[in-house]
């Protein structure tokens, strides 16, 4: 049975596109669910905690969840009015979610908290909104993925402890990778390892690499996988950054590159 995989990109449903690339993300690459598209962030406000225009709004997400649902993919959700001090506004975003549930594979609060810095707490306050209120309600549990570090994991799982039964981390670094995989591995119920399919920085991924890397990784303890990529990071204008490259699973016409077997390979 393939392993479980999310694409960290999702598709924009304005995307010229956009029907038939989540159909290669579905059937050539084998994505079980994505994230909402990843969008440009104003560097002068963001943070973790509040990151502002780096996600979509909540009818963006709707009609992605509705676009991925048609080739039978979830959609990993991010709703920043789920865990809002207001009762009300909480109430509204649960109702709002209510009826597509069965589309939402989790409910995303943002990833790569600094446990040293201000951000942390925050997330933790959240997290137990998520926890105690949200998924009560709505079934569908919360999601974050952290920095690569033994003491970050460690934190993690005694701050947030259901995190025990999912519990995710990204690191592009093999040795690195397999280290905290065999570490965590066996601590957690569920573990989601990231592998890269972006051109970006010092990384260039080919097919080869993605492959093998998925089966070191199922072989040093990872249950499911974190695809950085799917979709590229778009700018502003649903053009690709260039930052990350032209294309990851899919190219601008939507049909499949070679990093999309990769992964279907990778996850068997």
């Amino acid at each position: 049975m393939a392993a479980e995989t999310w694409a960290f990109c999702g598709v924009h449903p304005d995307w010229p596109n956009a029907a038939k690339a989540v159909e290669t993300l579905a059937v050539k690459a084998g994505i079980d669910a994505t994230f909402g598209p990843c969008m440009p962030p104003d560097w002068a406000t963001y943070s973790t905690a509040e990151p502002g225009d780096r996600y979509v709004d909540p009818d963006t997400y709707f009609r992605l969840t509705v676009l991925n649902a048609s080739v039978g993919m979830k959609t990993i959700v991010y709703d920043a009015r789920l865990w809002s001090a207001d009762a009300t506004v909480r109430q509204a975003a649960i109702d709002f979610w209510l009826p597509h549930v069965d589309w939402i594979r989790a409910f995303d609060m943002g990833d790569e908290f600094d446990p040293g810095g201000p951000d942390w707490p925050v997330l933790v306050a959240r997290w137990r909104i998520m926890i105690d209120e949200v998924m009560p309600a709505t079934g569908i549990g919360p999601f974050t993925n952290h920095l690569p570090y033994s003491e970050v994991l460690s934190k993690a799982l005694i701050d947030m402890p259901e995190q025990n039964v999912h519990l995710s981390f990204d690191s592009y670094d093999e040795p690195t990778a397999l280290a905290l995989t065999a570490e965590f591995g066996g601590q957690v119920n569920h573990l989601m390892v990231a592998v890269n399919a972006l051109k970006h920085f010092q990384y260039s991924p080919t097919s080869a690499k993605i492959t093998r890397h998925m089966h070191n990784l199922s072989a040093a303890g990872a249950d499911s996988f974190l695809i950085f990529g799917g979709a590229t990071p778009y700018n502003w204008d649903l053009s690709p950054d260039p930052t990350f490259g032209n294309a990851s699973l899919f190219n601008r016409n939507g049909t499949a590159t070679a990093w999309a077997n990769a992964v279907l390979r990778g996850a068997q």
